[in-house]
């Protein structure tokens, strides 16, 4: 087995798994959903089937939302608001009107 920072999408700095790096594998080698007794929901690749890495491929680690923290604050909807048309990233003129007709 090679050495944990030679073989997993991690930051370096922190040395903690980046879940952006853990999406881009699996966007680059699409797996197949299929549950089996023994494994989980996905086809996870070897490297990763450690008890390190397993409560993240669980199916509830996956689907719970986190638990309230005392700096949780309240983002209030205001009925009838209109969204503001300021600040969207740079793109072309023709995907910008797309994108705020969307909107």
């Amino acid at each position: 087995i090679r050495p944990i920072n030679q073989s997993s999408p991690q930051d370096g700095r922190f040395g903690k798994i980046s879940p952006h790096k853990i999406a881009r594998i699996y966007a680059k080698d699409p797996q197949s959903v299929t549950p089996t007794k023994d494994e989980p929901l996905l086809a996870i690749p070897a490297e990763y089937r450690t008890r390190e890495f397993k409560e993240l491929f669980e199916e509830n680690e996956a689907t719970d939302l986190a638990e309230h923290q005392d700096w949780d604050h309240e983002i209030i909807l205001e009925e009838g608001a209109k969204l503001s048309l300021g600040g969207m990233y740079s793109i072309a003129p023709e995907h910008d009107a797309e994108l705020r007709d969307y909107l």
